[in-house]
C-alpha cells in the first residue's frame, strides 16, 4: 500500500515506551513490550513506515545538528521541537487520511495508550510529553480542513538553516 520495497525488521524492547523507527541505511522499527491488537499494529506500522518513506530520520538528524551547533540558543531547541512535532503530525495525517471517524477515534486511542507509557525511551517524548501537545496531535487527526503542519515544518527549516548559516 505504501510501495516500500525494502524489508524493515521489527524488534521489541523493554527499554522503549513508544514505537519508533531508528536507523538510516538499515532502519529498524522498535516496539515496546506491550500488547497491541492487529489493527493497532497496522496503524503503528503505517505511521513508522511513513517516517521511512518521507525520509524523516534524515530530517531529524538535520534538526538535531542545527540544535547542537546552536546549543546555547533556546530558539534552536524550540525549532527542533516544532519540526519534530510537524513530522509526527504529518505521519498521523497520512495514517488517517481518507479514513472514517471510527478509525480516527481508534488511532487517537492508540496515541493515548502509547502516550501514557513511561519508563523508557520515547521517540515522541521530546514533543508530545505534555497533555497540551498530545491534545494538539489528536485535534490535528480530526482536522478535515486544508490546514496542515507542513508549512510550519518548511518555515522552521528555513529558520534553522538561517541559524546555521550565521555561524559558517
Amino acid at each position: 500500500e505504501l510501495f516500500i520495497d525494502k524489508e524493515i525488521p521489527v524488534l521489541r524492547s523493554g527499554k522503549i515506551s513508544s514505537p519508533m523507527l531508528l536507523g538510516f541505511g538499515k532502519p529498524v522499527i522498535f516496539l515496546p513490550l506491550q500488547d497491541y491488537s492487529e489493527t493497532e499494529l497496522m496503524m503503528i506500522f503505517r505511521h513508522e513506515l511513513m517516517h521511512y518513506k518521507r525520509k524523516d530520520p534524515y530530517k531529524k538528524l538535520f534538526f538535531g545538528a542545527v540544535a547542537a551547533v546552536q546549543w546555547f540558543n533556546p530558539f534552536a531547541w524550540l525549532i527542533m521541537r516544532e519540526c519534530s512535532g510537524s513530522l509526527e503530525a504529518l505521519c498521523d495525517s497520512e495514517v488517517t487520511k481518507n479514513r472514517d471517524n471510527s478509525y480516527k477515534r481508534d488511532y487517537c486511542y492508540l496515541l493515548l495508550k502509547t502516550g501514557k507509557n513511561t519508563g523508557g525511551l520515547s521517540a515522541a517524548a521530546s514533543y508530545f510529553s505534555t497533555k497540551e501537545m498530545l491534545e494538539l496531535r489528536i485535534d490535528s487527526v480530526f482536522d478535515n480542513g486544508r490546514k496542515k503542519r507542513g508549512g510550519a515544518l518548511v518555515l522552521s527549516s528555513i529558520v534553522g538553516l538561517s541559524l546555521v548559516s550565521g555561524l559558517l
